[in-house]
């Protein structure tokens, strides 16, 4: 599995080169048990992952096509996928995304594309100090989930934020990018 981001090549301005081969590193056969505090932190992990998902998806809904939320929300889609393989290979089972077309993610959804990427710059700042500050922490003596928190950490500092922020200013100023300001 891929992370999909550019490094740094993408139109959205990606800076995270390193997050190609670090997203879904390979988990293999877990050499200890999954701690009760460390598989909170994944499925608190994925549930932050699903938000942003169901609310980049809610944003597509109202705005199709809206640049940067479909190639981020893809890219959700598969920071989802790198926190389940860690749950499948300890053989936790992987709850459901219940954040999709919940009423409270569809009423969410600000009136502009501007508001939208604003809103979304709060969720990745947000997202950023969940895993600094509260999930990895809770990971520390599991290195390989340390290492796919710290890539969705970066994805999420490196690309996604500054993505928004771009796109929030070019529909401020109604010009809307097809590429990342030089």
């Amino acid at each position: 599995m891929r992370c999909g981001h550019s490094g740094g090549q993408g139109w959205w301005g990606c800076k995270a080169a390193s997050l190609r081969a670090a997203c879904a590193p390979t988990i293999g056969i877990p050499e200890t048990p999954l701690s009760a505090e460390a598989h909170k932190a994944v499925l608190r992990a994925l549930d932050d992952e699903y938000r942003a998902q169901a609310f980049y998806r809610a944003v597509l809904g109202k705005f199709p096509y809206a640049l940067p939320f479909l190639p981020i929300a893809e890219s959700e889609e598969r920071h989802a996928a790198a926190l389940t393989s860690i749950l499948d290979a300890y053989g936790a089972p992987t709850p459901p995304n219940p954040h999709l077309d919940s009423p409270e993610i569809l009423e969410s959804v600000p009136g502009t594309l501007a508001c939208a990427c604003e809103a979304a710059v709060e969720d990745e700042i947000r997202n950023d100090r969940l895993y600094a500050e509260e999930l990895l922490p809770e990971v520390a003596a599991y290195p390989v989930i340390a290492q796919v928190f710290e890539a969705l950490m970066r994805a999420s500092r490196e690309c996604h934020l500054p993505a928004f922020r771009s796109f929030a200013e070019a529909y401020r100023m109604k010009r809307p990018l097809t590429q990342a300001p030089a």
